[in-house]
């Protein structure tokens, strides 16, 4: 979409049927991620994406506008991303 120049690793969920724990588990081991703090989830949905990763004790931005209120991240450009990311760090 895009973005994937400007990522180290791109993983696409459309092999399973959203939310599935075995997607971003398999997402962790790939990259050898041992805590989960250093794993940045970012999805385009609010209930599919944020919300399970979130509940799996794993840090998520959503790319688009907020439709749903509550304390998640959103941003809507690489900028916005760029600046996100290094708050969090």
């Amino acid at each position: 979409a895009g973005l994937t120049k400007f990522l180290d690793f791109v993983f696409y969920a459309d092999k399973f049927k959203k939310p599935n724990p075995v997607f971003l588990k398999s997402c962790l081991m790939k990259l050898g991620v041992k805590n989960k703090s250093e794993f940045l989830y970012i999805g385009n949905d609010y209930l599919e994406d944020i919300k399970y990763a979130r509940e799996l004790g794993i840090r998520s931005f959503l790319i688009g506008n907020k439709v749903i209120p509550g304390d998640y991240i959103s941003f809507q450009n690489l900028r916005e991303l760029s600046d996100l990311i290094r708050k969090c760090d």
